[in-house]
């Protein structure tokens, strides 16, 4: 294979010199795999004079084969690293971290020789994804049916998560229960990275709002209890980080876009995969 790549290599650059630099080798190297190759087709491939080499029809037709194995070979190389993955491997997506914490839990639980790989993805990359085997199973926040009937999918729901502000109890506004985006819109806001779809939800809702995002979860907690800033928490993630919260008034937000009905969606040939999973999360405490 190593052979077939040079030449594909030379092919696309013209000249021995230039493929010689692609591939990080000398010239005489280069020039002695396309005589080998000569010899192993036992056809001339190319033609020479003085100073210059170039391929013939023999040649191109060669490259052109060659080419298709390669992509042949890296394509074998993929799919049994995949399917060997796959063996050990329950790969999940999510759209958004809670419900994947909650279902690599459960699926830890399920099948204690896996290992469990989660990732947050977006929407068509997940149904992709899923549809094409590279999920076993992903979690899309209230799919609408007909998508997945169409794609071959079947799903089951799995949890509700509702964003309620975190307010300090002598703010202004904790004198509410009850709020809408458009109440606190321009306020500045603590906001984590890595909430998934959250984040579009809160750039659409509060376009007056500076989002003061923090990367590292410990810095974010450090702010969160040392300053007055505002920030959204779910009850799901406080029982999932077992992290109460103090000195503030919990105000729900009452947008249909503050809540998120979540479903674990998989192809529909793996229907015993989501009935078993579905059976472990009704168990769950």
């Amino acid at each position: 294979m190593e052979d077939l790549e040079q030449l594909v290599a030379f092919a696309k650059k013209g000249t021995l010199s230039g493929a010689a630099r692609s591939l990080h080798m000398s010239q005489p190297s280069l020039s002695r795999t396309m005589r080998r190759l000569e010899s192993e087709f036992k056809v001339p491939l190319f033609d020479r004079d003085r100073n210059t080499i170039a391929l013939n029809e023999n040649g191109e037709m060669a490259v052109e084969y060659a080419s298709r194995l390669l992509a042949m070979h890296d394509e074998m190389m993929r799919h049994v690293r995949e399917y060997d993955r796959s063996r050990h491997t329950i790969a999940v997506a999510s759209c958004a971290p809670a419900p994947l914490w909650e279902a690599s839990r459960i699926l830890s639980q399920m099948q204690p020789d896996m290992t469990v790989s989660s990732e947050m993805k977006s929407d068509d990359d997940m149904l992709e994804g899923v549809s094409d085997g590279t999920y076993r199973m992903v979690i899309l926040n209230n799919p609408a049916k007909g998508t997945l009937e169409e794609l071959s999918l079947i799903g089951a729901p799995l949890m509700t998560e509702t964003l309620y502000l975190a307010v300090p109890q002598t703010h202004p506004l904790a004198r509410f229960d009850e709020m809408r985006f458009k109440d606190f819109n321009g306020y500045n806001i603590l906001l984590l990275n890595g909430i998934g779809f959250w984040e579009d939800v809160c750039r659409e809702h509060l376009p007056a709002s500076r989002l003061l995002r923090q990367s590292d979860s410990e810095s974010f907690v450090a702010i969160a209890q040392t300053t007055d800033l505002l920030y959204f928490v779910t009850k799901a993630s406080m029982r999932i980080y077992e992290r109460p919260v103090r000195d503030r008034k919990l105000v729900r937000i009452t947008d249909a876009d503050a809540t998120a009905e979540f479903h674990c969606v998989c192809r529909a040939d793996d229907a015993g995969f989501l009935n078993a999973f579905v059976t472990a999360v009704a168990a769950r405490p």
